[in-house]
């Protein structure tokens, strides 16, 4: 686990640029993830719906 994220960055050279590639990646997987949470929620809840029946 990489613990100092100044050092990643200074280790792959791309200085700045690469902390802002990374922060979009992260920014880009929250929504993605509050996207699709949603839809596997209704999915769960009709499982549970029909298992009720």
């Amino acid at each position: 686990m990489i613990h100092d994220l100044t050092l990643f960055t200074e280790s792959l050279t791309l200085g700045p640029w690469t902390f802002l590639l990374g922060v979009a990646i992260i920014i880009i997987t929250v929504m993605l993830i509050f996207k699709w949470i949603p839809k596997w929620k209704k999915q769960i809840d009709d499982k549970l719906d029909d298992l009720w029946k």
